[in-house]
């Protein structure tokens, strides 16, 4: 459970921080996806007294394309955490808040993290009946799953 007490540029911090590796994984995955992998290996790595060679650690571009789909996801799932975590933060019901576009921001992200805390590789979608009958949100997160 987060810490109500997080300050916030603390919060703000967390969120941009998701944000960054979100949009970095955007990136990596758009570019394998088009066949342009962006990021490469050193021929050799040394850290302290081990080293590795190029052909030991580099990715096949088949490789490179499914790393990068799974970054996406862990990326997915850290952004829907964050949010869920900053919601929390900074009200009193997220689940009830008068503020629709508040309490419906909580659930898509809750499901989100849910979805992925039990399986990351292949998230298990689990919606509440009383969530599917708020037609608006449950269309949203519907579209939004078939994304992925």
């Amino acid at each position: 459970m987060i810490n109500k007490k997080l300050n916030k540029d603390s919060i703000i911090s967390q969120l941009f921080a998701a944000e960054l590796q979100f949009r970095l994984a955007s990136a990596v995955r758009l570019a394998t996806t088009m066949k342009e992998q962006p990021l490469d290996l050193p021929v050799q790595w040394i850290y302290g007294k081990h080293h590795i060679k190029y052909n030991e650690v580099a990715l096949r571009e088949d490789q490179a394309e499914y790393a990068s789909y799974l970054l996406h996801q862990s990326a997915t799932f850290l952004m829907a955490t964050e949010i869920k975590n900053a919601i929390v933060a900074v009200t009193e019901d997220s689940t009830n808040h008068k503020n629709n576009y508040i309490s419906d921001a909580f659930q898509i992200a809750r499901f989100i993290r849910n979805a992925f805390t039990h399986h990351p590789f292949k998230p298990v979608w689990s919606i509440e009946k009383n969530i599917k009958e708020k037609n608006l949100m449950y269309l949203v997160l519907s579209n939004w799953i078939r994304l992925i």
